[in-house]
């Protein structure tokens, strides 16, 4: 996700975009017949981690990432079902 407040002094563009890619994917998902999407996160994301707080994405554990033991990831899921 790109961070709008560095990039461009705005958020809202951005935000919109986010929310309706992850409005597609979660149809997608459902038209496959998943239960569930899962999605890992750098810490330092907090604009997308807020983001998916919002639209119900659960947070379901944390680790130390593979490329950068400076940074935990969190990974978090979201039911297709409902």
């Amino acid at each position: 996700m790109v961070d709008c407040q560095a990039d461009c002094g705005q958020t809202w563009p951005v935000l919109g975009a986010a929310k309706a890619l992850l409005a597609k994917a979660r149809q997608w998902a459902k038209e496959q017949g998943a239960d569930r999407l899962v999605l890992d996160v750098a810490h330092t994301a907090t604009a997308a981690i807020a983001l998916y707080k919002r639209e119900g994405w659960r947070r379901t554990h944390s680790g130390i990432a593979d490329w950068d033991p400076a940074i935990t990831v969190h990974y978090y899921e979201l039911a297709c079902r409902s």
